[in-house]
């Protein structure tokens, strides 16, 4: 349970960061940065089971990642 809060709270701060960073592509801020967030959690941090065998905890991991990672760009952009 620890290591999805953690996953969380990287998601939120990574997130925070990447969105603040001067955006220079043709691609939506809703695309790019959960996908460059769950792809550096996934390689620094790696998901929540052991092993390498693909199951329904990594479907979990990549939607709450992806999920929380939107709606805080959703709530940023409604602050700014």
């Amino acid at each position: 349970m620890n290591k999805i809060f953690i996953s969380i709270f990287l998601t939120l701060l990574l997130t925070t960061i990447l969105y603040f960073i001067l955006d220079k592509s043709n691609y939506s801020k809703y695309f790019m940065i959960p996908l460059m967030v769950v792809l550096f959690i996934k390689y620094v941090y790696g998901d929540w089971d052991k092993g390498y065998i693909y199951n329904m905890k990594d479907i979990y991991y990549y939607v709450i990642i992806i999920s929380t990672s939107i709606f805080n760009i959703y709530l940023l952009k409604k602050t700014n």
